[in-house]
């Protein structure tokens, strides 16, 4: 069809055969010119590549739409069990109120409001988490405001994901139970659950106004969301783009939760429910889980006082809910066909580590 464009045809009838549904087909000559003068340009005719191409997008466009109407779907079905469970919660912690209220007057309720050396400890994870971001810059990328184009799975894999895996570790190395742990403590804690940090860390630097990704305070270039789609497909990045709106919408846009989040996560033994490898057991886990609560008391009342009582519970059940989802994204990152055939050594050290992909695979 496309050879129309160069292709002269000739009528054997003085070009005056009639057009119509039933006979259209019979002169290709005087049908291209009732095309031609009914407005049609030559070169609006598709090839056949461009046809593919085209059936393809329409393809996608519809199971995308699916998606969409799949994912409303289990949300309809799923707000009853979780308004239920958000009232349980409110009301624990109202009975709870209430009980204070009885042994404690005004005054002696404020016991969760922050002192000086909370804020401290907030300063110094805001700090932590800076030059985390500023010690290391991304190499093989233009720098910022360049929109870099993520093609390759293996690229996105070996810069973006591995420079953000690597600043984590730093920020991790400046918290002080962290550093107090036993080193193969350390080597479990980051193998298990860094893959799924570094798509919360992502969130700190997402702009949901272009769909566009960089980390906060950092030179680096940025990263279109939708590069996601040629990389993995529509549902890919449906679900990560879905989970990190819900990170932001459940913190209220406030990353210094999100921040203290990666804290709270690291020291979550066990979480990477999803993996296959047999995760070992700590040497410590008591100096793991009070690392855990120093830090999800901190966030506690940090939220307390930005959001009240009610609103901290709430938010609490969202983000372990966001955490889990987190951890089933990174696992289908991990599985996806282009990684479960690659060569170790076409990974850098640390992604074959987080990856759990080995030389004997």
């Amino acid at each position: 069809m496309h050879s129309l464009i160069d292709k002269k045809f000739k009528c054997r009838l003085a070009s005056e055969c009639i057009i119509d549904v039933s006979n259209r087909k019979r002169c290709k000559a005087c049908r291209l010119k009732k095309c031609e003068s009914s407005g049609m340009r030559k070169e609006w005719i598709l090839s056949d590549e461009e046809k593919c191409e085209k059936r393809r997008k329409i393809e996608e466009n519809r199971k995308l739409r699916e998606i969409h109407v799949a994912k409303q779907t289990n949300d309809c079905c799923s707000t009853t069990v979780q308004e239920e469970i958000s009232e349980k919660i409110c009301s624990a912690v109202n009975l709870t109120m209430d009980c204070d209220l009885v042994k404690c007057d005004e005054t002696e309720q404020k016991f969760s409001q922050f002192d000086t050396n909370d804020w401290n400890i907030l300063n110094q994870i805001q700090t932590a988490y800076s030059q985390s971001i500023q010690l290391l810059s991304m190499v093989g990328v233009p720098p910022y405001p360049f929109v870099y184009k993520l093609s390759d799975p293996l690229f996105v894999v070996n810069v973006p994901i591995n420079i953000s895996a690597t600043r984590l570790i730093v920020y991790f190395k400046s918290i002080p139970e962290f550093i107090t742990l036993t080193e193969d403590d350390k080597l479990t804690l980051i193998k298990y659950n860094l893959f799924a940090l570094v798509i919360v860390k992502g969130v700190i630097g997402y702009n949901p106004v272009d769909d566009t990704y960089q980390d906060d305070r950092a030179n680096d270039c940025l990263f279109n969301g939708k590069d996601a789609i040629q990389n993995y497909g529509y549902d890919f990045y449906y679900r990560y783009t879905n989970v990190t709106l819900s990170f932001l919408d459940n913190t209220v846009n406030d990353r210094l939760i999100l921040k203290i989040l990666l804290i709270i996560f690291l020291f979550s033994k066990g979480a990477a429910f999803t993996t296959c490898e047999y995760e070992p057991i700590l040497q410590n886990t008591l100096q793991v889980f009070h690392a855990q609560n120093v830090y999800t008391d901190l966030l506690w009342r940090y939220c307390e006082q930005q959001f009240g009582h009610i609103q901290t519970a709430k938010m609490f059940m969202k983000l372990i809910q966001d955490f889990m989802i987190t951890h089933c994204v990174a696992h289908c990152l991990q599985q996806y066909k282009h990684y479960k055939d690659v060569k170790p050594d076409d990974l850098t050290p640390l992604m074959q580590s987080v990856m759990h992909i080995t030389s004997h695979e």
